[in-house]
């Protein structure tokens, strides 16, 4: 028996041992994610009732021969769904070590058979080839500059593919598609750069920002600013470089794996390793409160129970990593109105969880918004701010970006790098997951 406690503090209860061994072929491995199991513009915490293997099955790419190894999906998807050729050429590429050119190659293919509502002729079809041809120029020139200006083409380069993703959304009827101005702005930008402010337009407003969220089932916070060192943080890719630490109060995504999904988990309760707790959490004087109060940050973790050390204890059961931090089991319990599978079990923690590349990540709440952000708009809304400082306050920029003289520098450096890359695949991926 493993001991349980619930995140709000309450005394521990039983549960049956965790049992692994079970390989669904859905760990996170490239181009092998799944897309949110969640339909598009709706509370990313409320399943849609396609299951998780059937998104696979509908596929951001498997080896195997383009095969899905899955279990099939909700909604009648067969064992052996063959996927599109495009999604297995990229993970071929991507296997030959050419990542980032297999994830253009793939948005290329699209381009002659535009998918969803793209895919008649008209004004939606031309947006689509055109802005991803325009977004992919635009990447492309970024590789061939610094720091100095490569937020500008960058924060670009995405807006265009934003434009892409809504003229293919299936969700987005009429003009409800067309994005106009940006939706988002920034304050305080003669501040200290972590206290940059952003806000968003109302959420029923034109601008692209908020209408792609809405298209995304994206957060927006409309006149509460956030600062740019919190929109930092919800980028997954930041977790182990902050733009400024806030300690206690930093929030980054949590990332979960598939360990204990096989068919047959007794007492109904679905229990999964969540990590990237801090060390301060796992050290603090009273434990079970600190998690409590931590997790209820996280609206897909609210309610779930953790493990600990001792049977009836609050002690939760970290696992602490080599590098520092630690994970810990979380544990839901599983709806008494699905069948209690594999499949179901994934489809419900996917529910809870939003994808990012190559993983299942806990977003943390911003700003008391319902929805929490979707990855691509995390990268929208910290490289808009970054492109203001480029074009407002050069000298300024300058300056953040002197690695002689700004502790932000690096962290800057490593997130434009890493922007030529993951930005295209989370486009890749938001298309996917308009189009079904």
């Amino acid at each position: 028996m493993s001991p349980l406690s619930q995140v709000d503090g309450a005394a521990g209860c039983p549960s049956t041992r965790s049992r692994r061994g079970a390989d669904f072929g859905i760990g996170p491995q490239p181009f092998r994610d799944l897309p949110q199991a969640t339909a598009p513009g709706h509370n990313p915490h409320v399943g849609s009732g396609q299951s998780a293997c059937g998104y696979l099955a509908g596929g951001l790419g498997q080896g195997n021969g383009g095969v899905c190894p899955c279990l099939g999906s909700q909604r009648g998807s067969d064992l052996g769904i063959r996927l599109p050729s495009v999604w297995t050429r990229t993970y071929r590429a991507a296997m030959q070590g050419d990542e980032s050119e297999a994830v253009w190659e793939a948005l290329r293919a699209t381009r002659s058979n535009p998918p969803g509502a793209a895919s008649e002729r008209g004004r939606r079809r031309r947006t689509y080839v055109s802005a991803l041809e325009q977004a992919e120029q635009l990447f492309r020139s970024a590789t061939a500059v610094g720091p100095a200006t490569r937020p500008l083409i960058l924060f670009y380069g995405l807006s265009q593919a934003g434009r892409a993703i809504a003229a293919a959304a299936q969700n987005a009827p009429g003009d409800a598609w067309r994005l106009e101005g940006h939706g988002i702005s920034a304050r305080n930008e003669y501040g200290p750069m972590p206290e940059v402010g952003l806000v968003t337009d109302r959420a029923d407003n034109k601008g692209s920002f908020t209408r792609l969220s809405q298209i995304l089932g994206s957060a927006v916070w409309e006149k509460n600013p956030v600062t740019l060192n919190k929109l930092w943080d919800m980028i997954p890719e930041n977790a182990e470089s902050p733009l400024r630490d806030a300690g206690t109060d930093r929030r980054v995504p949590l990332q979960v794996e598939y360990r204990n999904l096989e068919d047959g988990e007794p007492n109904g309760l679905l229990k999964v390793p969540a990590y990237r707790f801090p060390d301060w959490l796992i050290a603090a004087e009273k434990p079970a409160q600190a998690l409590a109060t931590y997790l209820h940050d996280y609206p897909g973790a609210r309610g779930v129970r953790f493990e600990c050390t001792t049977f009836g204890g609050s002690v939760p059961a970290y696992t602490r990593h080599k590098g520092g931090g630690g994970e810990i089991e979380l544990v839901w319990e599983f709806p008494a109105d699905l069948p209690d599978d594999a499949e179901h079990r994934l489809g419900h923690l996917a529910s809870a969880t939003r994808v990012s590349r190559r993983g299942w990540y806990l977003f943390p709440q911003v700003a008391g918004a319902q929805q929490t952000m979707h990855p691509i708009m995390a990268w929208w809304a910290v490289l808009h701010a970054l492109s203001v400082l480029v074009r407002y306050q050069p000298a300024e920029w300058a300056q953040h970006i002197d690695v002689d003289s700004s502790t932000f520098a690096v962290p800057i450096e490593k997130l434009l790098k890493n922007a030529v890359q993951i930005v295209p695949e989370l486009a890749l991926q938001a298309i996917k997951e308009v189009t079904r």
